[in-house]
């Protein structure tokens, strides 16, 4: 009778523990935000790869983001970068931000490259941008505002182009 207590009390524990870590690989991302001092020195270190460029933001007409400032380094050969920017308000719940690349070698689709949600919004982001196809030529980066994950970006609030 204790065994197939004990087991019982086993499987539940470990569904737990199961349950837990699908949960903190699904949402942890969105829970934790950046570290403000190691995503800078990610940035300036990114600044200095060979091929990697650095380019200002440009702002649409859209008044959510009117005051926004910042820039965007993208190193290719690492097909990764990070986008530094101050003023962006918080979305709204529900709602994330999402970078987009756009490549001249690509299929015309856009590239999702990051996403920074309310959770982790602070007053000065930086959200790491990687690739999970290769990014060959990039021309264009958009951020959007989106509150489902599509393939298609909505809204542009700004772009950067290099």
């Amino acid at each position: 009778m204790m065994e197939g207590k004990r087991q019982n009390w086993l499987w539940a524990l470990l569904t737990v523990i199961v349950l837990m870590g699908a949960g903190w690989y699904w949402f942890g991302e969105r829970l934790i935000p950046v570290d403000q001092t190691e995503a800078m020195l990610k940035f300036k270190s990114l600044q200095q790869v060979p091929d990697s460029k650095t380019v200002n933001l440009l702002r649409t007409l859209n008044p959510q983001v009117k005051n926004i400032e910042g820039a965007l380094v993208w190193a290719n050969v690492q097909q990764r970068g990070m986008l530094h920017i101050k003023q962006l308000p918080q979305p709204a719940t529900g709602a994330f931000y999402q970078v987009w690349g756009y490549d001249t070698q690509g299929q015309g689709q856009p590239v999702n490259l990051g996403k920074l949600y309310a959770s982790q919004w602070q007053s000065e982001n930086y959200i790491p941008l990687k690739s999970s196809v290769i990014v060959k030529e990039p021309y264009k980066f958009v951020m959007t505002v989106e509150e489902t994950d599509d393939v298609v970006p909505e809204q542009i609030l700004l772009m950067a182009q290099p």
